[in-house]
């Protein structure tokens, strides 16, 4: 497993949190139990399963993880020193997921102590969408599952300055589906 911190390639983390998705996947594929946890108002029993395999790989890897389903569960706020957190809803959608609707991913996101480091959304429900973007300019913007239409709109808003604010917005939009609201 590799391990990783401040000094960490953006690339290297970026692909990590690939697999880490590609596990999510894995995971939700195999759930048969959508009933609720009983743990938190709204929380299935899928979300718990899903964020053990999540919140073990992101530890193992030397991240600390804020999670929507178990909260914090290593580490301190804020980031400080060489430590990267990750914040992850392991199963975002999970009601849409329980119905058996499209609409659902697994979002993370990684801060270090100068905020804002990388994100990823994975849409789950099959077409293998995926979601990036690290800070440090457009060159290094990396979005995929895009059309040519929809990416000249992100490079359009990449000439802004405005990276993160535009990783906020795809994983904002990439949450709920909607480009258009971008």
């Amino acid at each position: 497993m590799p391990h990783f911190d401040y000094d960490s390639a953006d690339r290297d983390i970026i692909g990590f949190l690939h697999d880490v998705a590609d596990a999510a996947a894995d995971t939700i594929d195999e759930v048969s139990n959508w009933d609720f946890s009983g743990e938190r108002d709204g929380q299935y029993s899928a979300d718990v399963v899903v964020d053990d395999v999540v919140v073990a790989m992101l530890e193992a890897a030397g991240f600390d993880v804020l999670s929507e389903e178990s909260g914090l569960s290593s580490g301190a706020l804020p980031v400080t020193g060489n430590r990267l957190l990750a914040v992850v809803d392991p199963l975002d959608g999970s009601t849409n997921a329980s119905r058996g609707l499209p609409w659902f991913a697994t979002s993370i996101c990684v801060v270090d102590r100068d905020g804002l480091r990388a994100a990823l959304v994975a849409e789950q429900s099959g077409s293998e969408t995926r979601f990036a973007a690290v800070r440090g300019g457009a060159r290094d913007l990396v979005v995929v599952g895009w059309s040519d239409d929809d990416l000249a709109a992100i490079r359009a808003r990449e000439a802004t300055g405005t990276d993160m604010l535009l990783a906020q917005e795809l994983c904002d939009a990439a949450a709920v589906g909607d480009l258009e609201a971008m």
